[in-house]
């Protein structure tokens, strides 16, 4: 169906696009459970965390059942799946240009990087339960996602 370029192109573009998808319904989260509740700083980590790691896992789902089809393709797949955290990581950065906060290098590369690697374990999380029906690994490696993003945001907000 698609060549590796294509399948990297269009996880990229599904990553850009889910991006879109989480900030709108994370929006709408976000101003239902602060009308609920003045915690703001659980509603702020939790909501924004877990949901951008569920929004970047049904991406993942899509991109892996609609590209990957046997066992052969699994490193194709967390390829994939990388390259869907790179284009959420590519979104999010957009907003941070256009809301004119400033940034770094360093910066840019770390969000980037963060979206990447807990894609990865995203991916590897879809793989395992696609190929090896393990519920075990489905929610090991979307628990861990979740903590390193949480703990990612932790750190960036202290430095």
């Amino acid at each position: 169906m698609f060549s590796n370029f294509g399948r990297l192109f269009f996880s990229l573009f599904t990553g850009i696009f889910s991006g879109l998808i989480a900030l709108l319904a994370l929006s709408v989260l976000q101003s239902l459970f602060i009308a609920f509740s003045a915690e703001e700083l659980i509603s702020k980590f939790f909501i924004n965390e877990v949901g951008e790691e569920i929004i970047k896992l049904l991406s993942i789902i899509f991109i892996l059942n609609l590209l990957i089809t046997n066992q052969k393709d699994r490193v194709r797949g967390l390829f994939c799946a990388v390259s869907v955290g790179v284009g959420f990581g590519i979104f999010e950065l957009i907003l941070i240009i256009l809301s004119n906060k400033t940034f770094s290098i360093s910066s840019i590369l770390m969000l980037i990087g963060i979206h990447s690697l807990t894609s990865l374990f995203l991916g590897m999380a879809v793989v395992s339960r696609k190929f090896e029906k393990s519920w075990f690994f489905l929610a090991f490696f979307v628990i861990i996602a979740t903590l390193i993003h949480i703990v990612y945001n932790l750190l960036a907000l202290n430095f």
